[in-house]
């Protein structure tokens, strides 16, 4: 990840932003599973996700970790997307979230986290205390090797 690019904004989040607004049930994003099962099923779809680039994806959360709405931060190239703490928590800050997770992908399948992965969550994590918006996990996508799961998560990894 890197921090040399502004994020643009997706059409596919609920904050009170013009016309393009998307409304999903209330999933709730409390464990990996269910954050990686709402990946696979709306996000991976997604006409702003590419799945052969690193995209940035945020997820605001009420108090109950129930989706707000979810937006496709950044898309970078094939080994680096953006970090930029003060672009993922904009929308945050504007859908009032009480938390968040974020995910992005890895072209490679590989879901194991580089240097700059670790730096950009502890960066994050940092931001979001200062704030007082709680980051309830980073989520890295790949796909399943043997003895791999198909992510690794920050929150399991016990590195949030």
């Amino acid at each position: 990840m890197s921090n040399n690019q502004i994020a643009k904004p997706s059409l596919r989040f609920v904050v009170r932003e013009g016309e393009n607004q998307y409304k999903v049930n209330k999933p709730i994003l409390d464990s990996p599973e269910n954050l990686f099962q709402f990946f696979t099923d709306v996000v991976s779809t997604d006409e702003n996700y590419e799945a052969g680039k690193e995209s940035l994806v945020l997820y605001c959360l009420n108090t109950k970790l129930e989706l707000i709405g979810y937006s496709v931060v950044h898309v970078g190239t094939i080994n680096e997307t953006n970090c930029n703490p003060a672009a993922i928590l904009r929308a945050a800050l504007l859908s009032n979230s009480y938390a968040i997770s974020v995910s992005h992908n890895h072209p490679s399948q590989d879901p194991s986290p580089s240097q700059a992965d670790r730096t950009c969550t502890k960066r994050l994590d940092e931001a979001c205390t200062m704030i007082g918006i709680r980051l309830v996990d980073h989520m890295i996508t790949g796909e399943a090797a043997p003895g791999r799961m198909p992510y690794f998560s920050f929150r399991s990894a016990g590195l949030i």
